[in-house]
């Protein structure tokens, strides 16, 4: 059994010395990564680049006219159905609720089945065309080897992810200040003590997420081990040999050891992410929950009637979801730009082999 050793002080800050020098010895930055994605996307799949902004509006309005039908649909059942207003607002907010799903469906069914894979293959391609073609003492080294995995590991993170956050980001700011306003018309001290409990929860968010990314220099040699292991067992043409020279044993030891070892740190990956989780979601529970008990008394002393209610429960429930995605989209945009900075710093790789067009071979015979 594999033992992954825990961290003494001087460990922990030691690593944590190695993590920040990484991190600061990163060629480019968020932005940067960031802005190179969504180019890249944007030369290659422009139908895609349009689906990020129009799955962003279509979902934006959607969940805002849910609120307001909601609303509506209270105060038309107070009226007794009889106030062909409010049917005419429902019926046009309804119909303004299908559109827009249906514009965000469509936007993102595109993204997830057709576009997602076609820029991710369209990574990939870059990354086996500098592997087909860089030098030779590159492929050989250990080092280089790790650039390699690291940065085939990242293809989904930047391919997928980055435009999931930036779709997300839109879509967040918007429902921000668009809740903000709304609660600030009953009072605008709702929106500090709804803000602040999920600013705590995203600190915390970050916290859990530096030290997966402190961390995962160490599971990339066991990761990297399976895959060889894994990739020659599995290809028959190595069968005969693997029988001759009775390798059966030596790989069935060295991929346990290999997995015992990764899956360690999966033990402790998840440990940690757990104490995260349960401190981030008390944190976001409180400040809900404070917003929550000060509407319901204002509707009970008779301050608002059921409709505003309905609007302000239901604004309290998205504003506070839309600061914690927003939120977490800021920490997932350090997790996007640290694994953009590992495709980009493969593909970057220098070649020392002349790649000229080289002397010609001359005519004349030996």
């Amino acid at each position: 059994m594999v033992k992954v050793t825990k961290w003494s002080k001087t460990k922990k800050n030691a690593d944590w010395a190695n993590y920040k020098a990484e991190i600061k010895a990163l060629k480019y930055g968020i932005l940067n990564n960031v802005m190179f994605v969504m180019k890249e996307l944007f030369r290659f799949d422009k139908l895609m680049f349009l689906c990020i902004f129009l799955f962003a509006f279509g979902f934006y309005f959607s969940n805002l006219l849910s609120v307001y039908i909601s609303k509506y649909v209270v105060e038309l059942a107070a009226a007794g159905f009889g106030d062909k207003r409010l049917i005419l607002i429902c019926l046009g907010i309804l119909v303004g609720i299908s559109v827009s799903a249906f514009i965000a469906e469509s936007a993102g069914n595109y993204k997830g089945f057709i576009g997602f894979r076609k820029f991710n293959d369209h990574l990939c391609g870059e990354i086996m065309h500098k592997s087909l073609t860089t030098d030779y003492e590159n492929c050989e080294s250990s080092d280089k080897a790790d650039k390699l995995n690291k940065a085939v590991n990242a293809l989904n993170v930047a391919a997928m992810n980055t435009p999931v956050n930036v779709r997300g980001s839109i879509r967040h700011i918007l429902e921000f200040f668009t809740y903000s306003a709304i609660l600030s018309v009953l009072d605008i001290r709702l929106v500090p003590v709804i803000v602040i409990p999920a600013a705590l929860g995203y600190f915390c968010e970050r916290h859990k997420m530096l030290w997966v990314w402190n961390m995962a220099d160490f599971w990339q040699k066991s990761e990297r081990r399976i895959s060889y292991i894994n990739k020659i067992s599995g290809d028959f043409r190595n069968a005969k040999d693997t029988r001759i020279y009775n390798m059966q044993s030596w790989f069935n030891k060295a991929w346990k050891r290999s997995a015992d070892e990764r899956l360690k740190w999966y033990t402790e990956q998840d440990a940690w992410e757990f104490r995260h989780n349960i401190f981030g979601s008390i944190a976001a529970f409180i400040g809900d929950l404070a917003a929550y008990i000060y509407v319901i008394y204002l509707v009970m002393a008779g301050n608002i009637g059921a409709g505003d209610f309905v609007l302000y429960f239901n604004s309290i429930m998205r504003l506070s979801t839309a600061v914690k995605d927003w939120l977490n989209n800021f920490s997932g945009y350090q997790w996007i730009s640290n694994n953009v900075n590992y495709i980009r710093e493969y593909l970057e790789m220098p070649d020392k082999t002349n790649r000229g067009e080289g002397k010609k071979i001359p005519d004349e015979k030996c």
